[in-house]
């Protein structure tokens, strides 16, 4: 099963472009994750946190699946996704069999895993907790307006305005509380850095991102070297959205990485 997880602010519908130039493959989940879309934001002590997340994805995965044996699973991770994603493969499961048995492979698109230096940390918490209290000032609409006007966004390939208009259409359904708890509870500065766990994924991993978004670029590369089994790519002419700037080209570079597994 091809399990494709968003990025703050996100939704389901980030991933229609890639899933068309994939060809469309039929066992595919596209989950809304927590307080984004349709889904409701986590309660309970641990809130918007990186463990309640796993569960959470964990959960779904269950369900899917009505308790019968999960099918091994190939994640797609982009941005904050891509951080659930790692975090997912590295935490031990319930029982004793860890969930990373079930995953055959990753592919983080724009990714990080995390931040180690405890003042970039700090200076990270502060900035998501004021951009909590932002979005819970002005809404998703306008702090999505906010967002996408970053220089992050902007050194890559313009997005077709109807695609974008459509994407933030859905996107701002999203409840402005559930935002705020992901940014802070998720905050790079607040979650663990999982490079030091890196060395542990046993499972092939491929690093994407647009050749023009310079720190996202590097850190691909350094993702690659630090696991045991990994590839990474860069994306001509695309930036930090790589997957919807040039789905077809990212599409092309999963592809031929999934080719590479099944020979394994």
């Amino acid at each position: 099963m091809l399990v494709l997880l968003h990025g703050f602010t996100g939704c389901a519908q980030d991933f229609a472009p890639l899933l068309d130039a994939l060809g469309t493959p039929t066992d595919v989940l596209v989950p809304e994750l927590p307080g984004f879309g349709r889904t409701p934001p986590l309660s309970g002590p641990e809130g918007a946190s990186m463990p309640a997340f796993v569960k959470h994805l964990d959960d779904v995965l269950e369900a899917v699946h009505d308790g019968m044996d999960r099918p091994t699973v190939d994640l797609v991770g982009y941005s904050m996704g891509g951080r659930l994603a790692l975090a997912y493969a590295l935490s031990p499961g319930a029982c004793a069999m860890s969930r990373k048995a079930k995953v055959r492979s990753l592919v983080l698109i724009s990714a990080d895993a995390g931040l180690e230096p405890e003042t970039a940390r700090a200076e990270r918490r502060d900035l998501d907790d004021r951009r909590a209290e932002r979005i819970r000032e002005i809404g998703t609409r306008r702090f999505l307006r906010e967002w996408q006007a970053q220089a992050l966004f902007k050194a890559g390939r313009p997005l077709d305005p109807v695609l974008r208009r459509s994407l933030n259409r859905h996107r701002v359904s999203g409840a402005a509380e559930g935002w705020a708890a992901a940014i802070a509870g998720l905050s790079p500065g607040r979650t663990e850095s999982l490079w030091p766990l890196l060395a542990q994924l046993e499972c092939p991993v491929l690093a994407l991102a647009g050749a023009l978004d310079g720190r996202y670029a590097g850190l691909a590369a350094a993702l690659a070297q630090a696991v045991q089994d990994g590839q990474h790519a860069l994306i001509n002419d695309v930036g930090h959205e790589a997957h919807l700037e040039d789905p077809r080209a990212v599409a092309r570079a999963m592809s031929d990485f999934y080719a590479s597994v099944a020979k394994v």
